[in-house]
Parts: C-alpha cells; structure tokens; sequence
C-alpha cells in the first residue's frame, strides 16, 4: 500500500501520458507535406498565408494556405 502511495507523484513518459489520454504528442501530428481542407483557421485567404489546423486537447499545427488548403510546413 505505500508503495503506491508513492507513486502517486510519479512523472508519466509521453507515451504513458498517450495510453492514458487515448491522444498523440504533438510531433506526430504535425508532418510537414499534409495539406487539410477542413479544421483550418487563418486570418487571411491568399496562398502563402499563415494558417493553422486544429486537433483535439488544444493541440495545433502551423502552416500556409495553398489553393485554399492549410498545408504543414
């Protein structure tokens, strides 16, 4: 019983973090080349603009407006 106690405070790696959320650190998500029509936010509407996609738990990735798409750099 105190041992696990003690655990209590223990730091959780990402990926224990990851089994326990059900989500994915955010250097997976954001793979430069992938271009997203949908779950996109940008104050702008030309080709080049900044963009970003948004994903789940607050997580986002940047990018620029290519052909109306948020493409990852």
């Amino acid at each position: 019983m105190k041992k696990s106690i003690l655990n209590l405070g223990k730091v959780l790696a990402k990926t224990e973090q990851k089994n326990i959320k059900g989500g994915k650190a955010i250097g997976t998500i954001c793979k430069s080349g992938i271009c997203y029509s949908n779950n996109w936010v940008s104050s702008g509407i030309l080709n080049g603009d900044v963009c970003a996609v948004l994903f789940g738990f607050g997580s986002h990735c940047r990018g620029n407006i290519n052909n109306g798409q948020c493409c990852l750099n």
